[in-house]
């Protein structure tokens, strides 16, 4: 079914169950879609751009004679005012589309890699979010500047659940979290200083009878996740039906490749013990 381009771009979220070819071309229009919004704000612009001409063409009317003044004073403040309004429309116009370009991006990587081992018949259950609109998590004094207040929000952008070939369940989130620090200046001006990371949480509920129970694992399974540098594993946990950890990193465009390690590097737990259950071994 096609994606309504017009509802996405008022709603700024893509939410869809389907099998992952349907939701990898569902991706493709809306990449052609934002290429197309690009293209409606360079001809607002450029008609914002003509509208102040005309304006402007109105200054000289009203010096060059009595009777014209008043049509010259019309065209000036119609252009001028006419270039505003277009300005804003073409600044505003699916501007969330432009900025969450790569959230679109990482999706379509985190599908593809899962689409060889899922049934291309069951679906997958994706949603992403083009806005910023941020979750208060929580709010507290900052004693260390006057007036201080720290504030830390979270934006999810992408979620992924489905179901691989061999049982699996996979959950995937990946976060945006925002800490922002208010105070007052020794000159008495108010402001708010921002910081950005980011937060990759994958779980893996696995079907015991073909990977035993997994909680042994546990302490070592940091460490069969390899990273790009200054990327870091939190919280890797596992137990008798599930495996699950947290990535955090600073730097956006490292999300898809962090996103496809952390991945590998759990199923190389479940692949492991797998391997060990078939040479009759114990985990």
């Amino acid at each position: 079914m096609p994606v309504d381009i017009e509802k996405l771009r008022i709603s700024c979220i893509y939410e869809a169950a389907a099998p992952p070819a349907a939701i990898l071309s569902d991706l493709d229009e809306i990449s052609k879609a934002d290429e197309r919004f690009a293209q409606v704000r360079a001809s607002r612009r450029k008609t914002a751009w003509s509208l102040l001409g005309v304006g402007l063409l109105g200054i000289p009317l009203m010096f060059v004679a009595e009777e014209l003044g008043p049509l010259g004073g019309l065209m000036m403040l119609f252009g001028i005012g006419a270039f505003i309004v277009m300005m804003i429309r073409a600044f505003t116009y699916a501007r969330g589309f432009s900025k969450a370009r790569n959230r679109v991006t990482l999706l379509d990587g985190i599908v593809r890699r899962v689409k060889t081992d899922c049934d291309p018949k069951v679906p997958v259950q994706v949603r992403v979010l083009f806005n910023n609109e941020q979750r208060l998590i929580s709010e507290a004094p900052w004693p260390v500047r006057k007036n201080g207040k720290q504030r830390f929000l979270e934006n999810t952008w992408v979620t992924v659940d489905g179901r691989l070939l061999d049982g699996t369940k996979f959950s995937e989130r990946v976060h945006e979290t925002v800490r922002a620090r208010s105070f007052v200046t020794t000159r008495g001006k108010h402001k708010t200083k921002y910081r950005s990371w980011y937060l990759i949480t994958l779980r893996l509920v696995y079907p015991p009878e073909r990977y035993g129970d997994l909680t042994a694992i546990g302490p070592r399974l940091a460490g069969m996740i390899q990273l790009t540098q200054a990327a870091q594993v939190r919280g890797a946990k596992a137990s008798g039906k599930a495996l699950g950890a947290t990535v955090r990193m600073d730097d956006a465009g490292l999300l898809l490749a962090n996103s496809t390690r952390l991945f590998l590097g759990l199923y190389k737990a479940l692949n492991a013990a797998h391997h060990n259950i078939l040479k009759g071994g114990a985990h």
